[in-house]
């Protein structure tokens, strides 16, 4: 059986580095991150992919870190559900 598994990237101008796993944690106000979340599912693994903007991210960041996202979801073949967060939460991470 296939373990749950978090990836992170920062973006850094067109492209994405993958963060250490001990650096997962650390998110920074000027940068935009992808992360990809892989988990077992019923037939196959499944996955959850997002994005998280600093709230000082700039605009180019977050539109690669958006086309990264989509090309990530493409390669695995799945359709893209879109996801929300409440305004508390919202209030919360910003």
């Amino acid at each position: 059986m296939v373990e749950a598994k978090l990836q992170v990237w920062s973006v850094n101008a067109q492209e994405k580095v993958l963060i250490p796993a001990s650096d997962q944690s650390k998110f920074y106000s000027g940068g935009c991150y992808i992360f990809q979340y892989s988990y077992p599912g019923e037939d196959r693994e499944e996955y959850l992919i997002g994005t998280w903007f600093g709230k000082k991210s700039v605009e180019e960041e977050r539109t690669t870190a958006i086309s990264l996202e989509g090309k990530m979801a493409e390669s695995l073949k799945f359709l893209p559900a879109q996801g929300g967060h409440s305004s508390g939460y919202k209030n919360y991470i910003e």
